[in-house]
């Protein structure tokens, strides 16, 4: 069964002040809208304070930057390459638009190898983005670049400095000027 209107009633045009329609052959105007519509309860005048972000929810890069983090993870460790095989992913920095990721990476090699292990990734980065590509839902993949985690390595440095200052002997205090000033 067809609504009433159906075939009676066709909306033929729009202006600003009136819409249009047409009725068994006949095009009437209808009455512009005398008041506008309000679709919500609060005032529209007043700016809407922004909700609290939630504790539960993350960002689409966050949740997308872990899920690169594993898969890019899960895969180096089926490739089959030396240079690869003590490398560990420990970040993933994916642009707002989710064209590029930078992969950051950290080695037991050192730095000394960091650029050859820079080349293997680039090497292996079809594969590595075939892989993310099949297995997360996303409309774009993104494109991947692979850079030296430095934050660890500056880490290491730090604590290796701490540690030396800790193991430095005491200097003695010098008797003379213990409590004058």
């Amino acid at each position: 069964m067809h609504p009433p209107w159906r075939g009676r009633h066709e909306v033929v045009g729009r202006n600003r002040d009136h819409r249009h329609h047409q009725r068994d052959g006949r095009t009437e105007a209808l009455p512009a809208l005398q008041a506008p519509l309000r679709l919500t309860g609060h005032d529209v005048s007043k700016p809407r304070r922004p909700a609290a972000p939630s504790q539960h929810r993350y960002p689409r890069e966050a949740r997308l930057s872990t899920s690169l983090r594993e898969v890019i993870a899960e895969e180096l460790t089926r490739i089959d390459d030396e240079r690869l095989s003590l490398v560990t992913v420990t970040a993933v920095d994916v642009d707002p638009e989710m064209n590029r990721a930078i992969i950051h990476f950290d080695s037991l090699f050192g730095e000394e190898a960091d650029a050859d292990i820079v080349a293997a990734l680039g090497a292996h980065r079809v594969r590595l983005q075939s892989a993310v590509g099949k297995q997360i839902r996303s409309k774009k993949t993104p494109i991947l670049s692979f850079k030296p985690d430095t934050a660890i390595r500056s880490a290491l440095r730090i604590e290796e400095i701490l540690h030396n200052e800790s193991t430095l002997p005491v200097r003695p205090a010098d008797p003379e000027h213990d409590g004058e000033s």
